[in-house]
């Protein structure tokens, strides 16, 4: 390179023209590399090195270009490790499993002399851990990375006694902490507003019994707490047309519903709150593979039925890959995962052939639970969609107007306590505020025919 005829004509540059620099970017490799090429062995004269020690030198230079490439390839997958975006965890979850993680400290920030470590979060820790899966830290300090279990010191708290090294070698400039075996009450922090809420923990020392309060020597983000799952109803038709419904729900298994008393059908939209907010048995908790009873459910609970009236919902629903099925479950959706049979089928507009269930009511109250028994990975946000027909019996004389019953919509199993606990299953989660409104009241056909 060399200056330009702009800045030669300055009288500061002019001495400077006709000069040629040349700038060379390399690596340390590469300069260690150059060195040995020019001084020690002639840049200038190649002729004159012998072509046993020229082939021989080709050789370390193929090897110095694998090890330099090596290192590119490593310090980018560092850099790209350091700015992965924190995993979700779900806001309705009082038992969220979380992935192992490792907290990296400086070796002068380290509290050693061999007291307990503490590991506090700042929100709840459930109780379900055991011989299957304990809560544990691996402390790789260079001399031992051998687990220490850990037990539950407080709601938000786990202790690990002498987990602390008595000292971190000199030639050590960082240490670290790993953890696995957490499961977080990642409903007990909810959500601010609409922002979601970073999940955070904190590492704490307690050398001697003498101390008031452990001692906080790092911290750390591990997650963010989001919505796992958003509720649309929709209207899909209305179905007071027969013709819209094929001859097996009219004289099939249900032929005492007269399809002229067919309220419209509801379209329920399940929408992931985040990618992997739907998952199935094997992925529920992830890659550890800690025991789960089940993959997500989804639980619609109905109030305020009449004696007159009935609910039919679908039993399956295949959409963007992720597989619903309709199982037998308790009040609260636990239970094994035990299939419930079809019976009729009702045929949409569209040729699309839907099977039938009807809910069991009680007192004017039941519920249908779907379980995602097959939930492809994807980094999409996805849907899924459940249909539910209300209707009348045939031999009742009730207003069309008069369908106005509740509907509530969850993640399933619904927790019975505010935290989780040894045998409750997982996951488990609190219901959502309800019950939603979708069929009444509603104005009678004949009016909106006479408004339209």
């Amino acid at each position: 390179m060399e200056f330009g005829r702009d800045y030669t004509q300055l009288p500061t540059y002019k001495e400077f023209a006709g000069l040629k620099a040349e700038v060379q970017v390399r690596s340390i490799l590469q300069h260690a590399w150059a060195e040995i090429e020019h001084d020690d062995l002639g840049y200038h004269n190649k002729n004159a090195v012998p072509a046993e020690i020229r082939r021989g030198l080709a050789r370390v230079a193929g090897l110095l270009e694998v090890a330099d490439r090596e290192f590119r390839d490593i310090r980018k997958l560092a850099s790209d490790l350091q700015n992965l975006p924190l995993p979700s965890l779900r806001v309705e979850g009082f038992c969220e499993y979380l992935a192992p993680f490792e907290i990296t400290v400086a070796r002068d920030k380290v509290i050693t002399g061999g007291g307990d470590l503490i590991v506090r979060f700042n929100t709840n820790l459930t109780a379900r851990y055991g011989p299957e899966k304990p809560i544990q830290v691996v402390i790789d300090d260079g001399i031992s990375s051998n687990p220490v279990r850990g037990r539950l010191s407080s709601a938000t708290g786990v202790t690990f006694p002498d987990a602390l090294p008595m000292f971190v070698g000199a030639d050590l400039k960082y240490l670290r902490f790993k953890l696995s075996g957490v499961r977080l009450n990642a409903n007990q922090i909810g959500l601010s507003g609409t922002k979601p809420t970073i999940i955070t923990c904190a590492l704490a020392a307690k050398v001697s019994d003498s101390e008031s309060s452990p001692k906080v020597f790092a911290t750390k983000e591990l997650a963010v707490n989001k919505i796992g799952l958003c509720v649309k109803f929709e209207q899909v038709t209305d179905f007071r047309d027969r013709t819209n419904c094929n001859t097996d729900l009219a004289m099939g298994r249900i032929e005492r519903v007269i399809l002229g008393e067919v309220e419209g059908v509801m379209r329920i939209r399940l929408t992931e709150g985040f990618p992997g907010a739907f998952r199935d048995r094997d992925r529920e908790t992830g890659t550890e593979r800690v025991p789960c009873n089940h993959g997500v459910r989804f639980i619609a609970q109905f109030s305020g039925v009449r004696n007159a009236q009935q609910i039919w919902v679908s039993t399956t629903s295949t959409v963007n890959g992720i597989k619903l099925a309709l199982t037998q479950t308790d009040s609260n959706g636990a239970n094994a995962f035990v299939p419930v049979d079809a019976g009729p089928n009702l045929i949409l507009p569209n040729g699309q052939v839907i099977g039938l269930v009807q809910v069991g009511l009680f007192n004017g109250a039941g519920l249908a639970v779907w379980e995602v028994v097959d939930a492809p990975e994807s980094d999409q946000v996805s849907s899924v969609e459940l249909l539910v027909i209300p209707c009348w019996w045939s031999n009742e004389n009730c207003p069309m107007n008069a369908f106005n019953a509740g509907i509530t919509v969850s993640l399933a199993p619904l927790s019975t306590i505010g935290t989780a606990s040894d045998t409750a299953p997982i996951p488990r989660f609190g219901p959502s505020p309800g019950p939603f409104q979708p069929w009444g009241p509603t104005e009678s056909l004949d009016q909106k025919k006479s408004d339209s």
